[in-house]
């Protein structure tokens, strides 16, 4: 069932669904990735004129090619454009009435940080 055509999805549909969710992904999501450049700039040799570099999020294994024009009148590299390939499972479907699913996302990450936070606290009085 493509995108377009599937039904739509309920904030608490996908709230429930985010209870499944990697803690990795859901921490990307959140506060963004955690880049760290595996390729560094390379070019093709059919095309010296584009340069490119590859990023690999740590925390999540997302990674992004980043391509770059040379332009050597004025000694630069023009930015151009960047491509993502994400690990399986990581991509969501959007809701078309949520404004910002980045609060959604937060929202997930503050009820997790609660749970291990009284999960923490449980063990301690159990120590005494």
């Amino acid at each position: 069932m493509s995108q377009s055509t599937a039904p739509k999805m309920s904030i608490d549909e996908y709230r429930d669904r985010l209870h499944e969710y990697k803690e990795d992904f859901l921490l990307c999501k959140d506060i963004r990735h955690v880049w760290r450049v595996t390729t560094s700039y390379t070019s093709d040799a059919e095309d010296s004129t584009w340069i490119y570099r590859v990023l690999t999020c740590q925390r999540c294994t997302t990674t992004r090619t980043d391509y770059f024009r040379l332009n050597t009148n004025f000694n630069r590299l023009e930015r151009g454009y960047s491509t993502y390939r994400y690990p399986t499972g990581f991509a969501l479907r959007r809701l078309p009435e949520a404004k910002n699913l980045s609060e959604v996302m937060r929202f997930e990450s503050y009820l997790r940080a609660l749970q291990a936070s009284n999960t923490g606290d449980a063990k301690e009085k159990k120590k005494k």
